[in-house]
């Protein structure tokens, strides 16, 4: 059978129409000749809705054209005159379907660009306000620091007895902030027809370099001490 006489629809208009046997039904007097899988035409932001294809060669609007290579300027302008010397009297305009997804998602690419720009400043802020608690921390604890180096402290332990009290902020942040989180990506959730799933992997590798961060700011910080004479300190301590 020809498909000039006949069309296609998809799942979800199966479903609507209540097709048990979508291949033995008809639609406006034209026979089903296929059911396709449902796929999504406009954004994550709308539901899939049913859908019938069928063949309108008189309104024919769009065409698609594959190019084995990348898109350029002069392979463009080369279709243009192609399609305006066959039909002169039409409007030609064309984009790529990386344009025409990324119109789809403007709003949300404006919103992660919106809260990149302020988790970066964020992240700027907290970098000063740790490394400033850390240098006023080491200088409280400076005296403390040398008696374990004179009394053969490692660096590695004097390290971790240093970092272990933002280690210790740090994990009570991160377990306050999992339920807001999650209640957050829920409310994210609603703007989307398709939920987008809450991966703990990712607050785990969040967490565990957010941890190893602090490691090396505690070791940038007391670098300074460990490469200088505990005596000083002791001496200035007296």
């Amino acid at each position: 059978m020809a498909l000039a006489h006949g069309l296609f629809i998809n799942s979800k208009a199966a479903d609507a129409f209540g097709f048990a046997n979508p291949l033995e039904e008809r639609i406006a007097g034209l026979p089903v000749l296929g059911v396709v899988e449902d796929f999504r035409f406009h954004s994550l932001h709308k539901e899939i809705s049913p859908m019938v294809f069928y063949p309108n060669e008189m309104e024919s609007r769009q065409m698609a054209i594959r190019f084995y290579h990348e898109v350029s300027h002069e392979k463009t302008k080369a279709v243009q005159d192609i399609i305006s010397k066959a039909l002169p009297d039409k409007l030609f305009t064309s984009n790529t379907f990386n344009e025409a997804l990324d119109s789809l998602y403007e709003k949300d690419i404006g919103l992660r660009n919106f809260i990149l720009f302020f988790t970066v400043i964020i992240s700027i802020i907290a970098l000063i306000g740790l490394t400033g608690i850390s240098l006023y921390y080491l200088n409280e604890n400076q005296y403390s620091i040398s008696v374990k180096r004179v009394y053969g402290a490692p660096d590695a332990v004097i390290i971790k007895d240093f970092s272990k009290y933002f280690m210790l902020m740090i994990a009570i942040a991160i377990v306050i902030s999992i339920p807001f989180s999650g209640e957050l990506t829920s409310r994210f959730n609603e703007m989307f027809d398709q939920a987008l799933p809450y991966s703990y992997l990712v607050l785990f590798v969040i967490s565990v370099s957010m941890l190893v961060f602090i490691v090396l700011i505690c070791y940038f910080v007391l670098s300074k001490t460990l490469n200088t004479s505990p005596m000083k300190y002791l001496t200035g301590n007296k």
